[in-house]
């Protein structure tokens, strides 16, 4: 049991429900003027007011949900929901912005429970990589969109599917594999990224203390195989939709590195964020310097995590996070943009791991004074998070806001 802040779980039911219901809340309060926000004129007319197949629950329109991509994207069960908001609200927006918030708040207790099962019942963990799931600014765009319903939707069946999968490793229960299963299915058919999967599981496997042979691979089979199936579906789907780009070799060298630099910079410093990061463009065959320097950058936090590869939480942590944002780090060229907000929605969870446990073991094994200032910078910057969350979803209003935004970090991004 924790014995940190001043007991900060009183009893057994105490730890169970507490940290769920401060999570519950802060995560609701942060996302309080959601509920103020209208339709915006990115990708929701696609999705949900200019499309018909949603306004009735007939045989026709569910095999065109199934069968056809929206926008590039292939998410049947994504589209399942916009569905059933039409049927309980029709085009009233608070009822998807409702939804959206529910599946978030819904993955913040799964993030929970998933980080006490990994830290080995350490609910402070738990919580800590929660409060950061649940309120940093970089996921707003996932949650306040409705048309980031696909990140929570696919989010929610990702983290029950590692949860059952880690039910399975820790209590020997076969069914917990089949769950996993079923649940990753279930998350493919909501957003193809989450193809990863089954390279996190294997991950789970050496964390947790499973000795490496192909016989984990092997148990994975049915996952990698549809994976596989997936990849090409979502390939396919972009290449319709006229999304995939051609990109030169040295774009292909370079892109990846600065778009992981923007999302390492914009977990620690969530400042200037924006729905739209411009590709960079080249000025006399030259790309802007920071797409030269995040190469250094990005190979030196290499360096530092190599360095404290003793610590196999950060590295578990790290690769986690480089697993998730793997698929989005344009290898290929997709779109006219170079990193996204919702593409961070599960991968910094692996980012948050790591500072959970550093807390946890500093609350317990510092001196008074030590933990002292811990919890008070804890506090200071969960507050600052929460706040900058409770800003950020002001932006995703309507149009006009969120395009302002947009102007106001990249004035020429439409030019």
């Amino acid at each position: 049991m924790d014995k940190t802040l001043s007991g900060f779980f009183l009893s057994v039911n105490t730890k169970r429900f507490l940290p769920l219901i401060v999570l519950l809340l802060l995560t609701a309060s942060a996302y309080i003027h959601t509920f103020q926000n209208g339709w915006t004129t990115w990708d929701d007319d696609v999705y949900v007011t200019d499309n018909h197949f949603i306004c009735d629950i007939t045989a026709e329109n569910l095999l065109t949900v199934w069968t056809k991509p929206f926008n590039g994207s292939y998410l049947p069960l994504t589209m399942l929901t916009y569905m059933l908001d039409y049927a309980i609200g029709g085009y009233d927006p608070v009822v998807y912005h409702t939804t959206n918030l529910l599946f978030h708040i819904i993955n913040t207790a799964l993030v929970y429970l998933l980080c006490v099962r990994l830290s080995k019942g350490s609910h402070l963990t738990g919580f800590v990589v929660a409060v950061i799931f649940g309120i940093h600014p970089m996921h707003v765009e996932s949650v306040a969109w409705i048309s980031g319903r696909k990140d929570v939707v696919s989010g929610m069946f990702f983290l029950l599917s590692l949860i059952a999968y880690l039910k399975y490793i820790q209590q020997a229960e076969q069914k917990g594999l089949l769950i996993s299963f079923l649940c990753f299915t279930l998350a493919l058919f909501s957003k193809v990224t989450a193809i990863m999967l089954p390279f996190v599981l294997i991950l789970f496997d050496l964390y947790i203390g499973r000795k490496w042979h192909w016989n984990l691979v092997l148990e994975k089979s049915a996952f990698f195989v549809t994976a596989m199936v997936f990849v090409v579906i979502g390939y396919f789907a972009q290449h319709t939709a006229g999304a995939l780009r051609h990109s030169s070799l040295v774009e292909m060298m370079l892109m990846p590195h600065y778009s992981l630099f923007i999302y390492l910079n914009k977990f620690f410093l969530p400042i200037n964020l924006s729905s739209y990061y411009p590709y960079p463009k080249m000025h006399d065959g030259v790309f802007p310097a920071i797409v030269y320097l995040s190469l250094p950058i990005v190979y030196g936090f290499f360096y530092l995590v190599w360095k404290a590869r003793a610590s196999r939480h950060m590295v578990f942590g790290v690769l986690f996070f480089l697993l998730m944002v793997f698929p989005v780090l344009q290898h290929i060229r997709f779109s006219g943009i170079i990193a996204a907000d919702r593409f961070t929605y599960l991968p910094y969870i692996g980012l948050a791991f790591p500072i959970g446990v550093w807390i946890t073991e500093a609350l317990q094994y510092s001196r008074k004074h030590v933990r002292m200032i811990i919890s008070a910078a804890g506090i200071f910057l969960m507050v600052a998070l929460h706040l900058a969350t409770m800003e950020r979803v002001k932006v995703w209003k309507d149009s006009t806001t969120l395009w302002n935004n947009v102007l106001q970090q990249y004035p020429d991004a439409f030019r």
